[in-house]
């Protein structure tokens, strides 16, 4: 028999109990993390639906802490940024030494940053003594209206890679966000899927689409999303490819919920849009949709594709971010230029034509999920990710 393996007392930094894409990832690891020996320790700055899906899962510390705001969701003129940057400055040192008492509380091993926006894990790691593994989830380097670095990109790179033992990325397109020097401390990490492609299948929410090709999007309804774009394209297809577009997520703004509203009012298309918002379940969402479109500009990973992809339905996404490296163009799925809103118009229009390509991309897309992100992947990466940072530490 082999030697037993030592269990790791891992604290992880949430920024926010909201239930986006970052927290869902942070709840099927920490969900899993006692079947590799990890005992999950887990702050969150901000309570929400996350605290309680976590309060179920059995042997997990639950915590809290005050966020530091290293990032705006709105544009900052030059005299706000110096002020950003001064109201950062001034409340650091407070927070994160009042954070890192909790992880001595706690004798964490290792300090998990769920995202980019968590910088009090990164400092108060420091000055416990403690290695620090920073979930990089972010294209920071874009342009991106609700992530305004205080700090600019480029100090944005220097802070990540200076208060991290290893740096966690989901997708290529994130790691290639960082310096050479940084290289051996990458691990690219993608996300796992929350649902087995083997387990029983779950009642649809909708019966069949009869007649139609009923399309699904999942997330976060902002302009960076490109949400606009299937709104344009359902106008382009017209009645003569009858689509329906069923939506699960919500508006983070109400401006852009306005221009939204206006705009489906005004192409004519508001009866073939359903807007469900956020849903607990997406099981059921996916198992009634015929496809699902993802038009997101400089999209990091894009989970709605892999549950999608496990759940049987096959994908449309934007060539853009981490998208191309989960889709394989014409074997998983389909790709289109990211802003073509006539491309994504042309790629639905060739789903709705063309049945069979859409079942054969769909059973492509299954095994690939199947292959490349399970549960079992990704927490075997995250188990030689903390062993490898406790190893560099006690050297």
């Amino acid at each position: 028999m082999g030697a037993e393996r030592r269990l790791i007392r891992a604290f992880y930094v949430c920024h926010d109990g909201d239930l986006f894409g970052s927290q869902q990832s942070l709840a099927i690891m920490a969900a899993h993390a006692r079947d590799f020996d990890i005992a999950p320790v887990v702050s969150i700055a901000r309570p929400g639906p996350l605290t309680a899906r976590l309060a179920s899962i059995p042997g997990l510390t639950l915590a809290t802490h005050r966020r530091l705001q290293w990032f705006k969701h709105d544009q900052r003129s030059g005299f706000q940024r110096v002020g950003d940057a001064a109201g950062l400055l001034a409340s650091a040192w407070p927070r994160a030494r009042a954070l890192a008492a909790l992880l001595r509380a706690h004798r964490a091993d290792v300090v998990h940053s769920n995202s980019l926006v968590s910088l009090e894990g990164a400092l108060a790691a420091r000055l416990a003594g403690i290695p620090h593994v920073w979930h990089i989830r972010e294209l920071f380097v874009s342009d991106n209206p609700k992530l305004r670095p205080t700090l600019g990109a480029d100090g944005v790179r220097r802070v990540v890679e200076a208060f991290s033992t290893r740096i966690l990325c989901i997708s290529q397109a994130v790691a290639a966000q960082f310096s050479q020097e940084a290289t051996a401390r990458l691990v690219v990490m993608p996300n796992a899927v929350a649902m087995a492609a083997n387990q029983t299948p779950v009642a649809p929410l909708w019966p069949p689409a009869e007649g139609r090709l009923r399309v699904g999007y999942v997330g976060r309804l902002t302009a960076g999303k490109r949400f606009g774009d299937l709104i344009e394209a359902l106008a382009i297809l017209g009645d003569a490819t009858p689509i329906e577009l069923v939506v699960a997520g919500k508006f983070v703004d109400a401006p852009y919920e306005a221009f939204i509203r206006a705009r489906l009012d005004a192409l004519g298309v508001g009866d073939r849009v359903r807007l469900l918002g956020v849903l607990d379940d997406l099981r059921p969402f996916y198992a009634g949709i015929d496809a699902l479109a993802l038009p997101s500009k400089d999209e990091p990973f894009g989970r709605a594709l892999i549950e999608a992809m496990a759940a049987g339905a096959p994908c449309i996404g934007a060539d853009s971010g981490g998208i191309p490296e989960i889709i394989a163009h014409e074997r998983t799925g389909l790709l289109y230029p990211c802003g073509d809103a006539r491309a994504l118009a042309a790629a639905l229009a060739r789903y709705w034509r063309e049945p069979d390509l859409r079942r054969t991309l769909a059973n492509n897309a299954g095994r690939a999920a199947a292959q490349r992100f399970t549960i079992e992947t990704q927490m075997q990466a995250l188990r030689a990710v903390y062993d490898a940072a406790l190893t560099t530490a006690h050297r």
